[in-house]
């Protein structure tokens, strides 16, 4: 049974809106009831003729000690994972079966293989793949510059997949050994020199959201009582502004110490103790879930304006009730901000996500800072872009046109720069305003323009 902190909704949102990412830890993938960790270990032993490999990470070393030059070894190394590897890429892995099933655009991958890639082939997909060499720049670099431009190439049938910790076909990239994740931690958070992760490529992985107020991580296959996934973590939120949702696959129960609790309180990590292969089944299941039936096409409209105008806004918006109460709207302002929310931060959200956005103008609005050199750009940015329609409406008046709201064709009322204060019935201005934006909202809909609307 999925614990209550498995927010489905959320997360099938944060799919849809492409806010989430899917990171694979080493014991992810299975075969006939094994983890492939687990047999890569025995390989090994195999190898070595010794039975006190109990860890990869002590197989490798102890495998490396055999031999007195590095290149060598490292030689020896990536024939025994390659051979290893190779049994493997003609049989059907079912946990990546299942993640070839599932629209996700953004994988990252921390096991040395590529067998994610099989799986996707054999479900019809393409994919981007890229791998990280924590020793050499210029082989970043080379992956950096063919991560250029991937926006309109990112698809649910052709994902990004980088492997974050190196490849088997060069074994010189793994961060295998305790040694290993101490420089590949160097490398990754202090940017030095000799290997930057890839600008390009950590974009996907790490920018704030978009389209939401938080990112969604699903880790699978992690052991959180290691330490370098405190760091990984780290890495990954640390231009976030909001913590990102983390849903981990592993139970909270063998957890060490205090490790549960850190990385809930620290990193807003929900464990949730599933199995990754029976949690991918009940996520497609989600997905696939039919639409509910019931609200028309809506729109959200938010209303941007100075506090000490809430009277006017409360005012402005009565008119806009019958579109709100027909289902054909929705809106957003300020005052709707939940308590313990930063302000400027839900209203920048609001912004970036509204489809109209409905400055209402006085020498409140532009006397403050805020609104006038934050809030205005970006809403004219999203208006020139084609993002969102803008139409700012005159209350009171003011020195609209020195702002660039002047040169809009939206400004109201008519004629423009008269505020609704000036005109001689108010409220048939306000209702003539409002009965403007219903035709502007029917004509979106009309045209499909939900997704993208025409400056």
């Amino acid at each position: 049974m999925t614990p209550p902190s498995t927010d489905w909704s959320d997360l099938r949102e944060a799919i849809s809106q492409d806010e989430c990412i899917l990171l694979l830890g080493p014991r992810t993938a299975m075969y006939e009831g094994e983890y492939l960790h687990d047999l890569l270990i025995e390989r090994f032993r195999k190898e070595l003729r010794w039975e006190k490999a109990d860890s990869l990470t002590t197989a490798i070393r102890s495998h490396i000690n055999q031999f007195n030059d590095e290149t060598k070894a490292l030689e020896s190394l990536g024939q025994i994972l390659t051979d290893f590897y190779e049994d493997f890429r003609t049989v059907e892995i079912p946990v990546y079966k299942a993640i070839s099933e599932l629209p996700f655009k953004f994988i990252i991958n921390t096991s040395p293989e590529s067998l994610l890639l099989e799986g996707l082939k054999d479900a019809g997909k393409s994919y981007h793949f890229f791998d990280f060499h924590f020793k050499r720049s210029e082989y970043n670099a080379e992956m950096n510059k063919r991560a250029v431009n991937l926006d309109s190439e990112i698809r649910d049938d052709a994902p990004l997949v980088y492997n974050l910790l190196g490849h088997y076909s060069r074994p010189d990239s793994l961060v295998l050994t305790d040694n290993d994740r101490l420089r590949f931690i160097d490398v990754a958070l202090q940017r030095e020199k000799e290997a930057t992760l890839p600008s390009n490529i950590v974009y996907y992985c790490t920018r704030p959201p978009l389209q939401r107020l938080r990112k969604s991580y699903i880790f699978a296959g992690f052991d959180f009582n290691e330490w370098h996934l405190r760091m990984l973590i780290h890495l990954l939120r640390r231009n976030h502004d909001h913590p990102p949702q983390t849903l981990a696959l592993q139970d909270a129960k063998v957890l060490k110490g205090d490790a549960g609790s850190f990385f809930t309180d620290n990193f807003n990590v929900h464990f949730t103790g599933e199995d990754p292969l029976l949690f991918l089944g009940k996520l497609k299941e989600q997905l696939n879930r039919p639409a509910a039936r019931s609200a028309p096409a809506q729109l959200e409209l938010m209303i941007l304006y100075h506090q000490k105008d809430e009277l006017l806004r409360q005012e402005f918006e009565t008119y806009l009730a019958p579109l709100k109460n027909n289902g054909i709207i929705s809106i957003w302002h300020d005052a709707k901000v939940m308590a313990g929310d930063f302000e400027s931060d839900a209203v920048i959200h609001n912004l970036k996500t509204s489809r109209i956005i409905v400055p209402l103008l006085t020498a409140n609005f532009f006397d403050d800072q805020r609104i006038f050199q934050e809030y205005l750009p970006l809403a004219l940015e999203r208006f020139r872009s084609g993002e969102a329609k803008l139409t700012p409406i005159v209350m009171t008046s003011c020195d609209i046109e020195s702002s660039p709201l002047f040169e809009l064709s939206t400004v109201y009322p008519k004629p423009k720069g008269r505020a609704v204060s000036q005109k001689p019935d108010r409220q048939e201005t306000l209702a003539s305003i409002a009965k403007e934006l219903k035709g502007m909202v029917e004509r979106m809909l009309n045209n499909g323009s939900t997704a993208k609307a025409e400056p």
